[in-house]
């Protein structure tokens, strides 16, 4: 999607300034769609403005300002949550229509987290019937049709014979084709994931703070009730497995962004809740003064 967004705007600039217009569409594009669903959910405009704020503040806000096609992949990674948020609130056949629209973009931009996207909607229908929530329904539907759409994604990469998991683990490992092809991939990629797991355990002492921090926006997720703030949750968290196939370290932050995204919701989330306990504190000072009270 980014190389086809940039190529249509190559009429009105060079190839290095559709580059940059290109990221900077995908950022703008995503704070208002990221944004736009926060308010939604919440009705709070402080909630919103502080979720896109913190989504450019942590790690996750770097990506944006590179010539990649992570914003894209960011964009349409909170459209299928808005949608299937949607969705899950008020089961209308359009949204779950827009939810294939949105995994296919992603596929579209970055396969590999379009295969997380799946993965996401497939475990939160599996959590939720086994849970038994009131949601249910909703839930397997989604997970069903993501479903449908990583099937016809590998159909379609086979028809159109475009590569697909073996060619990029020999991406991986022959340097982008640099030397020649590897035997036996999958041993050589078990092995380095052997090493790159406990270099991702070790991230809370490397870095307490950030680690501190993330876990704590992430909290407001944690509310199963509302299946919704569960799917934000697990979309981020669907990243890791991505690391497992490509176990690159210099590329690990930039394929675990999306859990920042999520942690960002819940920043904005939390937000929303201070600014409303404020405002209902203010609003009972002002009606219950003592003075009055007295009179």
């Amino acid at each position: 999607m980014y190389p086809l967004i940039v190529a249509g705007l190559l009429q009105f600039a060079d190839i290095d300034v559709a580059m940059a217009l290109g990221a900077l569409l995908a950022g703008a594009a995503f704070a208002v769609l990221f944004g736009g669903f926060i308010w939604r959910v919440t009705g709070s405009l402080a909630a919103a403005g502080g979720g896109v704020a913190l989504a450019f503040i942590l790690p996750s806000g770097k990506w944006f300002a590179f010539m990649y096609a992570d914003g894209w992949l960011f964009t349409f990674m909170v459209l299928t949550l808005a949608l299937a948020t949607n969705y899950l609130r008020f089961s209308r056949r359009v949204d779950l229509i827009g939810v294939g629209a949105a995994i296919g973009l992603a596929y579209l931009t970055k396969p590999a987290n379009g295969v997380a996207l799946v993965v996401a909607l497939v475990v939160l229908g599996m959590a939720a019937s086994v849970i038994r929530h009131p949601q249910r329904g909703a839930a397997v539907r989604l997970g069903a049709a993501a479903a449908l759409i990583g099937v016809v994604q590998l159909a379609c990469f086979a028809v159109l014979g475009l590569p697909g998991f073996a060619t990029t683990l020999q991406d991986m490992f022959t340097l982008h084709f640099t030397f020649p092809d590897v035997s036996e991939p999958l041993p050589r990629l078990f092995a380095r994931d052997a090493e790159v797991v406990p270099w991702l355990l070790a991230f809370p002492i490397r870095e307490p703070l950030l680690a501190f921090v993330g876990a704590g926006l992430l909290v407001p997720l944690l509310r199963w009730n509302d299946l919704w703030r569960g799917l934000g949750l697990v979309v981020g968290l669907a990243s890791l497995p991505v690391v497992l196939v490509h176990p690159v370290t210099s590329e690990v932050p930039r394929l675990l962004a999306p859990i920042w995204i999520s942690a960002s919701l819940g920043g904005g989330l939390l937000i929303g809740r201070i600014f409303a306990v404020r405002s209902a504190t203010r609003l009972h000072k002002v009606r219950y003064r003592p003075d009055q009270a007295a009179s």
